[in-house]
């Protein structure tokens, strides 16, 4: 009984490590069922990578010069309070009067729902 017990634990240890691998991610942009793109570039900016913040920096200027209101979204995370952000899109999309935001931005769930904005 000992060594069944010891072999089937084996078998789910090995199991779990082998879920732990990743699958191959095709190279370039990816086409999602309706159409839509996604970047294979990272979007997002890290604080150490001046020349992606100093384009970024000039693209928000250019965008300032030429119109005085900026458009900034904010979405808030905190796990599932992210889901509130989520909805509030969703519903605002519906209504059909939700303006297209310059610079979208968020923390956490907010960060993952930010792309879609």
């Amino acid at each position: 009984m000992k060594r069944a017990c010891s072999t089937l634990l084996a078998m789910i240890m090995a199991w779990s490590v082998a879920a732990c691998g990743t699958l191959q991610r095709p190279e370039g942009p990816l086409r999602l069922a309706d159409g839509a793109l996604i970047p294979a570039q990272d979007p997002r900016i890290r604080t150490n990578d001046a020349v992606r913040l100093e384009a970024f920096t000039e693209e928000v200027g250019q965008r300032l010069a030429q119109k005085h209101d900026l458009s900034i979204l904010a979405l808030s995370g905190g796990g599932a309070n992210g889901a509130y952000g989520a909805g509030v899109l969703v519903g605002w999309t519906e209504r059909g009067d939700r303006p297209v935001f310059d610079i979208v931005t968020g923390v956490s769930t907010g960060a993952l729902a930010a792309p879609f904005a």
